[in-house]
């Protein structure tokens, strides 16, 4: 299952790779390091935050980059709608 009802942003709004982009800003948190806590490698991490802004991941793929930031994927939405 793909998040792709959050994916046909409108001009303006985030994507669900601008979030993850955000929250390792704000959190000071490495691509590198994401990706070792989600146990993948960094470029699989780029991939993400890059390519997202094209379509949406997996659910799968959300829940765990979630978790590895500490966050709610629902907080993680409802940023998209947000900024």
């Amino acid at each position: 299952m793909y998040l792709s009802r959050f994916s046909d942003t409108m001009e303006g709004e985030m994507t669900f790779g601008d979030v993850v982009a955000l929250y390792l800003d704000e959190l000071g948190i490495s691509q590198s390091e994401l990706a070792r806590r989600m146990n993948t490698g960094r470029q699989t991490v780029n991939s993400i935050i890059i390519d997202e802004r094209r379509r949406a991941p997996r659910l799968d793929t959300a829940m765990q980059i979630a978790d590895a930031l500490g966050v709610p994927l629902q907080e993680m939405i409802n940023r998209m709608k947000e900024e």
